[in-house]
């Protein structure tokens, strides 16, 4: 199952770069990353298999002008209608969160805690197991390190 924040991401991420009237290239040289990057974020959508480091999102995010959480925003404001809160998957979400963060042990910025929160819920609600989840996100906390 694809992930609603991938979606958004890549979906934004066409936008801005349509706006901007900005290539593939002329994105990846702004944000500091590479092509094949931006192409990655860009296919996300058709893709199940990986999902984009929250390094790059904050890099297309700084070199759009626009939060990381507006890459991974739907644009509306409101969550969507069809997705029920579900306490259980994210009570466990900011606990893999917290504890990869101790792992790590250094205290990330409060928006990228956000960011983790968010897709380590938006992954355990798409069927992903706890453990990839924790997997996923200790590596995110380590690269950050």
């Amino acid at each position: 199952m694809i992930s609603l924040l991938s979606k958004n991401l890549a979906a934004n991420t066409q936008r801005l770069m349509d706006e901007h009237g900005w290539s593939q290239r002329e994105l990846a040289k702004k944000a500091g990353i590479s092509q094949s990057g931006v192409g990655f974020v860009l296919r996300y959508r058709d893709s199940s298999d990986r999902h984009a480091a929250i390094d790059t999102v904050e890099a297309l995010a700084k070199a759009f002008g626009v939060s990381a959480l507006e890459m991974l925003s739907d644009g509306s404001g409101e969550r969507p209608k069809s997705a029920k809160f579900d306490k259980a998957k994210a009570t466990s979400a900011l606990a893999i969160v917290h504890r990869s963060a101790a792992r790590s042990k250094r205290v990330p910025a409060p928006d990228i805690m956000m960011m983790c929160a968010i897709m380590a819920y938006s992954r355990l609600l798409g069927g992903s197991t706890k453990e990839e989840v924790i997997t996923e996100t200790e590596g995110t906390f380590l690269a950050k390190a």
